[in-house]
């Protein structure tokens, strides 16, 4: 499962907003309600200081999906695809076998029919 190409798109995302916001505040900031000329300055420093966060974390996923070793997501891969077959393979092994003696495990009836009420 790859991740860096997901955080870079939630952050490529997060960097066009922020932008438009950043543009807002800067320009016309009495479009914005609830923002008063007291803290307007505070809002555009915060503002552009997620911007420059959202983008540091899109250069730090870019740049780990260009070094990645396409190998490692292979592996990764096989690794899941292997943990699901064996748990799948845990589970049937589970129905074919009988339940041990004096166990107080109540199975459920696996033909009941549920009638929808409307």
């Amino acid at each position: 499962m790859a991740k860096a190409p997901l955080c870079c798109f939630f952050s490529a995302t997060a960097i066009v907003f922020l932008f438009f916001v950043g543009i807002i505040f800067q320009a016309q900031p009495f479009y914005v309600r609830g923002l008063d000329a007291d803290n307007v300055e505070s809002c555009q420093k915060a503002v552009w200081g997620a911007f420059f966060t959202y983008v540091a974390s899109f250069s730090i996923s870019l740049f780990i999906m260009k070094t990645q070793d396409p190998n490692i997501v292979e592996e990764e891969e096989q690794l899941d695809s292997g943990y699901n077959a064996s748990y799948a393979e845990a589970v049937s092994r589970s129905r074919s076998q009988p339940l041990p003696a004096g166990g107080d495990v109540q199975m459920l009836p696996t033909n009941v029919k549920v009638r929808m009420l409307a």
